[in-house]
């Protein structure tokens, strides 16, 4: 989306005042596009050196502006699933949710009825918009903090285990093994001797 009344003058010469943008900012219902050549753009802008020159950033957003005027970038809207704010709002409280409870045992039947959205449409807009499922995600971020707990405390496994949702110890060394290849002492002891 852009502004009618563009600043740079060097877009402005290449776009006049923008009129070919306009339509855009008539809308208030935004959403999301995804494609494989957003992708690309924004993996682009992260290369160091190159980002920070003021050419190339130009001409990333005349690529971009060109892009979005473009009948592929119709054809990727048409094509993707549009998700609205409101959707990414509810999936940005349910992953606020997993984070703030990661002691909790959660199903998605539960964050299905709690946040007033169908399994299956979860389901899909979760793995769609983080390119993992929910419950990887949560699994992951058990690991993540037991991990950090393991590092930075000398609290007993058992209690770590219930900190991440798990009564059984040999449950959640199973399981960090499976994602860590190491058990959650080995993990411990190998922090101390590097730290």
């Amino acid at each position: 989306m852009v502004k009618k009344d563009i600043k740079d003058p060097f877009l402005k010469q290449f776009f006049g005042e923008g009129k070919l943008f306009g339509s855009f900012n008539q809308s208030e219902d935004y959403f999301f596009l995804k494609s494989d050549f957003i992708k690309n753009f924004f993996d682009s802008l992260l290369i160091p050196d190159i980002s920070d020159s003021l050419l190339f950033l130009r001409l990333k957003a005349i690529e971009l502006l060109l892009y979005l005027s473009s009948e592929r970038a119709t054809k990727d809207i048409i094509s993707k699933q549009k998700i609205s704010i409101e959707k990414i709002g509810i999936l940005r409280d349910i992953q606020i949710y997993l984070d703030n409870n990661l002691d909790r045992k959660i199903s998605l039947t539960f964050l299905s009825n709690n946040f007033h959205i169908s399994e299956s449409k979860l389901e899909y807009l979760f793995k769609d918009t983080y390119g993992i499922t929910i419950h990887d995600y949560f699994l992951i971020q058990k690991i993540d903090y037991a991990c950090q707990m393991l590092k930075n405390t000398n609290n007993k496994i058992t209690d770590i285990a219930n900190e991440v949702g798990y009564e059984n110890a040999s449950k959640f060394s199973a399981v960090f093994k499976n994602r860590k290849l190491l058990t959650p002492r080995e993990y411990r002891y190998l922090n101390k001797i590097i730290n």
